[in-house]
């Protein structure tokens, strides 16, 4: 699993800035799954470079402007393909966690498949 699939499930949940997700992290996912401030950033860009996600400029009052990222249909296609495919276990980053996590996002019989194997 790469942080990119990580971020995919949590942007399908809801559009995000990066501080969002990095608070999301903290507060949820990170749990199962680390990433640094930087690392997510870096992802950010690379992921609205390869279409996976949106960026739109949000005016924010008294502060600057924040980017905020959405998943695209693309994105949810590549989350779609991911959440069917199987994992193997992490002693690190469990990308199983991650995949039931963003299970809503995905094909429960893909999800049930994994948990059986």
């Amino acid at each position: 699993m790469s942080l990119k699939h990580a971020i995919l499930v949590m942007l399908e949940q809801e559009p995000s800035s990066g501080y969002d997700l990095l608070k999301h992290f903290r507060e949820s996912l990170g749990y199962f799954w680390n990433a640094k401030h930087q690392q997510i950033y870096h992802q950010l860009k690379v992921l609205n470079q390869d279409g996976l996600i949106n960026c739109e400029n949000a005016t924010q009052k008294g502060k600057p402007d924040k980017k905020v990222y959405e998943i695209s249909h693309k994105g949810r296609t590549e989350l779609q393909t991911w959440l069917a495919e199987p994992v193997s276990a992490s002693k690190t980053n469990d990308a199983l966690l991650v995949k039931l996590y963003g299970t809503a996002a995905g094909d429960e019989k893909s999800i049930f498949e994994e948990l059986q194997r």
